[in-house]
């Protein structure tokens, strides 16, 4: 039997980081979009080079998978600024809705084809988004320390989750 594939968008720190460690010690195929001073502790079995804000290199990433399967999506991107109602910017804002939601809606579309031959000999592909406490409408009245600032980021996570619903 041959090992899964995983692609983990943002894995260059934190929880993606941590996943392509744990899937690559699991024997996963792991191909993650990473800071290539981070190789040496994951080791992937591919690296792909993409830009989240620049649909051109997501395509040219998508080619270099061009007839694999893959059994897993991850999208653990997740960017935030400390932006308060008196200093966040509409530049800042479109910047994280891309990154954080946008990104993440297109990454699967593109990798449809690969998505679907997994399902064709697995039965099934998964894609699993990474959002945030902080994405949450139902947990937006709650006291807690970012109240009242990262609105960017917030409004971001709430999309992506609005998404993929």
């Amino acid at each position: 039997m041959s090992p899964k594939t995983v692609v983990i968008a943002g894995a260059t720190r934190g929880i993606g980081l941590e996943l392509a460690k744990q899937y690559t010690n699991a024997g996963w195929q792991v191909i993650a979009r990473i800071l290539l001073a981070r190789l040496k502790a994951v080791e992937p079995h591919k690296i792909v080079i993409y830009d989240a804000l620049d649909d051109t290199t997501i395509t040219l990433a998508v080619e270099q998978l061009e007839g694999m399967a893959i059994d897993l999506l991850i999208n653990s991107m997740g960017v935030h600024t400390f932006d308060t109602l008196e200093t966040a910017s509409s530049a800042e804002m479109q910047q994280l809705f891309v990154l954080n939601a946008v990104s993440p809606f297109l990454l699967p579309r593109a990798l449809l084809p690969n998505l679907k031959r997994a399902a064709e000999t697995n039965g099934f592909a998964i894609i699993a988004n990474m959002s945030s406490m902080g994405g949450s409408i139902e947990l937006a009245g709650l006291p807690r320390p970012v109240a009242g600032s990262v609105y960017a980021y917030r409004a971001s996570k709430a999309s992506l989750n609005m998404l993929h619903r």
